[in-house]
């Protein structure tokens, strides 16, 4: 089953949390060369501090991509 996420500049199509984070990887400007743990670290610590607080879980893809769609920066469309 194939998901579409969006967020405010862009909108993907993914079968899998692992899937949604690549592809979000790609269009960042982050090192595409990071490991995927590291590159959900470094979003995790930056939309922390952007968000005055907020946390993402960085232990599962899943858990990341939930708490981004908890805290409004994903949605499912």
């Amino acid at each position: 089953m194939q998901n579409q996420l969006s967020n405010e500049i862009n909108q993907i199509q993914a079968r899998s949390s692992v899937e949604v984070i690549e592809q979000f990887r790609m269009l960042s400007d982050m090192p595409t060369a990071l490991s995927l743990h590291a590159y959900m670290s470094h979003v995790a610590t930056r939309f922390e501090r952007a968000s005055g607080g907020l946390t993402l879980r960085v232990d599962t893809p899943d858990h990341f991509v939930s708490d981004l769609i908890r805290h409004g920066w994903l949605r499912v469309v």
